[in-house]
């Protein structure tokens, strides 16, 4: 199977990747958020600006993602692995969009629209 496809299954399938982002001290930090992706393959989710990984974007944009099956029996694993920027994300149209992906794929009624705009505590 193609590598593209393979991978663009795996996407579809896992709701969870890993961030992995560096602090100013230069600490690595690595932590699992539920995800959404639109046509593109952008990936987004929505944190706590006060999270440790929020902190560490702001800090710097280069991070990495993995999306693998942590269920998988050893040696039949499959992942796909990204290097990405990641930008909060400030126009109220796209949060707007966003926030539908993100709830089209994993319904959290505790994220509601004013929850992750302007200064609120979360952010896409």
């Amino acid at each position: 199977m193609p590598t593209t496809k393979r991978a663009k299954e795996i996407i579809q399938k896992i709701p969870y990747i890993t961030i992995a982002s560096l602090s100013k001290d230069g600490e690595v930090w690595n932590a699992p958020v539920y995800t959404a992706y639109d046509k593109y393959y952008n990936f987004y989710w929505g944190s706590h600006v006060g999270s440790q990984h929020s902190q560490n974007i702001a800090h710097s944009p280069n991070i990495f993602l993995v999306i693998y099956d942590s269920t998988a029996t050893p040696g039949s694993g499959e992942g796909v692995y990204v290097r990405a920027t990641a930008a909060e994300i400030a126009d109220s149209e796209e949060i707007k969009t966003v926030h539908q992906l993100l709830w089209n794929r994993h319904v959290v009624p505790y994220w509601k629209i004013e929850q992750v705009q302007g200064d609120a505590p979360s952010k896409n």
